[in-house]
């Protein structure tokens, strides 16, 4: 994962890698192809958790100008923590949960780290205040991904059961509301069963309503998503 200046990457041994992209960029293209180049090395090589680290971000500052010292990963151990890089040995573990908590990111305009909680919900910790944490979403499946928006208070997931939902913390917090979620987008199940959904046989400009929604439902019952990102943020809510 990327962030100014450095680029961090975990491993399925605890580890997380670091490399510093501006030194990278700045030498020549010999200097790098060469074999025995120090510059392809990381400049940190942590080791975070026991076990398989699942997800890895930067505590962002607010000025992208700001190169990040600070990493929140999440790992098969069940733990979500912080690093300091200028201390890697102390570390902070913000919540440990009985299982793996499949994603996490860190927010920089809330000041505060998103986390998958058991039960398929979605907390997010802000290290300021002295509480549990708020609860943003509770979902019929595994959130796979968080993103969030650059210029908008919003959080989006992205759930196994194929749905992608978004909420806002901010109208939360200062109101004092319970969780509001909203669901965005839907994956249509396709009904295996039946036959006439394998394909659509009518033509593009003659099609009826019924190979219409044949052509709606085309992914499968198993089909995800597993990955979502930041484009609503072009928009005004």
């Amino acid at each position: 994962l990327g962030a100014s200046e450095r680029l961090a990457a975990s491993a399925t041994n605890g580890t997380v890698a670091i490399w510093d992209m501006k030194s990278m960029l700045v030498q020549s293209i010999e200097d790098l192809a060469s074999k025995d180049s120090e510059y392809l090395d990381p400049i940190y090589l942590l080791q975070v958790h026991d076990v398989c680290v699942r997800c890895v971000d930067w505590l962002r500052s607010s000025d992208p100008a700001v190169v990040p010292w600070i990493i929140v990963t999440s790992g098969y151990d069940g733990h979500v923590r912080y690093t300091d890089l200028r201390d890697p040995y102390a570390r902070i573990d913000i919540k440990t949960i009985l299982g793996a908590p499949m994603s996490s990111i860190c927010v920089p305009w809330a000041e505060g780290t998103v986390y998958v909680d058991i039960d398929f919900g979605a907390k997010m910790d802000q290290l300021y205040v002295e509480s549990r944490g708020l609860r943003l979403f509770n979902v019929k499946g595994t959130i796979w991904d968080f993103s969030y928006s650059d210029y908008q208070p919003y959080l989006a997931v992205a759930v196994s059961d194929g749905r992608v939902k978004i909420s806002n913390p901010a109208f939360k917090a200062r109101r004092g509301f319970g969780m509001v979620q909203n669901c965005v987008y839907q994956l249509q199940e396709a009904d295996v069963g039946d036959e006439s959904n394998t394909a659509i046989q009518n033509n593009c400009d003659s099609i009826d309503d019924e190979a219409h929604q044949i052509q709606e439902s085309f992914y499968g019952a198993n089909i995800a998503i597993q990955r979502v990102f930041s484009l609503f943020t072009l928009f005004r809510f």
